[in-house]
């Protein structure tokens, strides 16, 4: 037993010492496309990883039985965040220096309430449940702090580093086009539905799924703090130079609205989610996905022209 202990212990040492080695040479050390090309790839390996195998990696960081609203609402992270990759590689060859520090931004945004968040769940959630006698309570168990609390700190570190090295903060004039409204609608949109989230988790997750448990309402406030940083990113977009930067957010959505709408499909399918939920949920989903596919194919057409005086008109002054 003693020598199970102190393996366990030493794959815990490693997994931190790989993730401050990793932190080095990325963030510290490396440079800005480098730390870009991470944000694509472990954007896509975990969500893909929250998607397809969320009872193993929650039953990991968890102590309990997990249901099956806990596992529906990972996947529903997971297609979020593999989707908020999306814009980082569409991106990433980008000649405006404002695309990748507003992306930036958004993760600290982002991993800020990440952070807050899993903080909140560990020590005062698990605080008020682990005095009870309950055995079937779901609590959160020390590997939270391993592969939570520890990778999203050096994330947000991460983030801010790489923006303390920017000098390029500037924006350029937001046009009146049918694009920029459009973006700034999706902003209206991502940033309405994420404080729903971060507001009312329980209501929320009570109306579509089954009574919620505390890591399910940790879980909800993730997916409402993903949603509220693409929110900032549309909302800055109409300031981006080229147009294929801006029309990244809406392939963005659409492929995590497409994504979010597989999954509950297949949840009601195995009648693992109420249907008259999932209804309204689509109904909310629906302005979001049209907006995007009219958005993406909107070009950058003016609304109005704004005349401009002419010199013969200060003649007879």
């Amino acid at each position: 037993m003693e020598n199970w202990f102190e393996r366990l212990r030493l794959t815990q040492a490693l997994q931190v010492a790989s993730l401050f080695v990793a932190f080095l040479i990325l963030a510290v050390f490396g440079q800005r496309k480098t730390w870009i090309a991470t944000e694509v790839i472990m954007a896509t390996v975990c969500g893909l990883a929250f998607t397809a195998f969320p009872k193993q990696i929650l039953t990991i960081q968890t102590e309990g039985t997990l249901s099956d609203t806990e596992i529906a609402l990972a996947r529903i992270f997971g297609v979020t965040l593999m989707s908020s990759g999306v814009t980082w590689f569409w991106t990433k060859e980008t000649r405006d220096g404002t695309v990748p520090i507003t992306l930036m931004m958004s993760r600290v945004f982002t991993s800020s309430t990440f952070l807050m968040a899993q903080l909140f769940a560990y020590f005062l959630q698990n605080k008020s449940s682990k005095g009870k006698d309950d055995k079937t309570s779901l609590v959160w168990s020390e590997q939270m702090i391993m592969m939570g609390i520890v990778p999203t700190s050096l994330w947000l570190l991460g983030n801010l580093l790489h923006l303390s090295r920017s000098h390029d903060f500037n924006t350029y004039p937001q046009h009146n086009i049918r694009l920029n409204n459009h973006l700034r609608l999706d902003a209206w949109f991502m940033l309405l539905i994420g404080a729903a989230y971060l507001a009312f988790p329980s209501q929320i997750i009570g109306f579509i799924l089954k009574s919620p448990n505390k890591v399910a309402l940790h879980v909800a406030r993730t997916i409402g703090a993903l949603t509220m940083g693409e929110g900032i990113i549309s909302l800055q977009a109409p300031g981006f130079l080229h147009e294929r930067d801006k029309k990244a957010l809406f392939l963005t959505r659409i492929v995590s609205e497409l994504s979010q709408a597989c999954i509950l499909a297949a949840l009601c399918f195995f009648d693992m989610v109420k249907l008259n939920g999932t209804a309204c949920l689509a109904v909310v989903a629906l302005p979001v996905l049209i907006n995007a596919f009219v958005g993406y194919f909107a070009g950058g057409t003016t609304i109005y022209h704004v005349p401009t005086p002419k010199k013969n008109d200060n003649k007879g002054e």
